[in-house]
């Protein structure tokens, strides 16, 4: 996977955050990144993978960097407070 770095951006549209599923509303602030993934095909027979881009508040982007991992299912989780705190929408 290829990917460029995360660039803080102010929304022209408004945009749903990819981590949380919340909206992203125009004329605020927002991190931006792109990837390559390799094609796959998901168990139900559906093609995935190819260029993305994707959208996430910046305290959604940190909460998602801190937990180490490199990929997560979108919009299944909570935006964090400003504590940093979140919690899971869906468990797995």
């Amino acid at each position: 996977m290829l990917s460029t770095e995360a660039t803080l951006r102010k929304a022209r549209n408004s945009y749903y955050c990819d981590w949380c599923g919340e909206v992203i509303p125009a004329k605020s602030h927002y991190m931006r990144w792109q990837q390559i993934d390799d094609t796959w095909t998901r168990t139900d027979g559906y093609t995935t993978g190819g260029w993305s881009t994707h959208r996430m508040h910046p305290e959604c982007l940190e909460k998602f960097l801190t937990r180490g991992e490199t990929s997560f299912r979108p919009q299944t989780h909570e935006r964090p407070t400003k504590d940093g705190e979140s919690q899971d929408k869906q468990e797995g």
